[in-house]
């Protein structure tokens, strides 16, 4: 799915910015991911990472949700399942950027994984951003000619 971008990792931003109507939030921090998996040829993890970030989103709206709702039961299980996919998540993000170069380890490492107020804020800022592109991928999959 990602074949047609591997060449402009910009324009794979762009498309899915207008995709999303513009509502991306770190732009070029996604397209800097993207440009790592592409070079370190970790394409797949990509793709696992961006349908977990939707996962991980899906969970949050749930526990969101599950307060007010009283159809949602087993609140504990999907706390445990976030919890689960958070550790998942990261653990994916690191190893996207693991072999690249070293600025750009330390780039996510400071900004997206340490356990810090700020980095949490950005982390789910960047799981919106991954959805975003998830939700494209989808798109382009029905849409396909």
């Amino acid at each position: 799915m990602l074949k047609q971008f591997y060449d402009n990792p910009r324009e794979l931003v762009k498309q899915v910015d207008e995709f999303s109507n513009y509502k991306l939030s770190v732009r070029d921090d996604l397209q800097r991911l993207f440009s790592v998996s592409v070079n370190e040829k970790k394409e797949d993890l990509f793709e696992d990472t961006i349908f977990t970030a939707k996962y991980v989103l899906g969970l949050m709206r749930v526990l969101q949700q599950g307060s007010s709702n009283p159809d949602v039961d087993s609140l504990e299980n999907v706390k445990s399942d976030l919890a689960e996919n958070m550790k998942k998540i990261v653990g994916q993000l690191r190893e996207l950027t693991s072999d690249g170069p070293e600025t750009d380890k330390n780039y996510f490492e400071e900004n997206f994984l340490q356990m810090s107020p700020d980095a949490f804020q950005n982390l789910n800022k960047l799981l919106q951003d991954l959805e975003w592109t998830k939700k494209f991928f989808n798109d382009l999959k029905r849409n396909k000619p």
